[in-house]
């Protein structure tokens, strides 16, 4: 499956979104609940949970909001990463958006 979809990333969003991604990092040993974003328009979130081993599982959705007001699609996808990985991800974010 292939899904794509604009997604409006404002300042917030993504000092939000890296500030996930370095808490979960600080929380390397694990965590309980689930630690979540999602952008301002609500138009993409992710949900984060762990387990003691260091495992973190990410779910994410996109939902298409500029369909017809009668309906709308949602992707919803999930992957695994290794607790010593968040620290990278968190500095990719941020240079993702740093131009903005």
């Amino acid at each position: 499956m292939n899904a794509s979809q604009p997604v409006w990333v404002y300042t917030g969003d993504y000092d939000r979104l890296t500030h996930l991604f370095l808490e979960m990092a600080e929380n390397w040993q694990g965590w309980e609940g689930v630690k979540t974003w999602g952008a301002t328009e609500d138009d993409f979130s992710l949900s984060c949970t762990s387990d003691k081993l260091g495992h973190i599982s990410i779910a994410g959705t996109l939902v298409e909001r500029n369909a017809p007001e009668c309906w709308s699609a949602s992707v919803k996808f999930n992957v695994k990463v290794e607790a010593g990985q968040l620290e990278q991800i968190a500095y990719e974010v941020r240079r993702l958006f740093a131009g903005m």
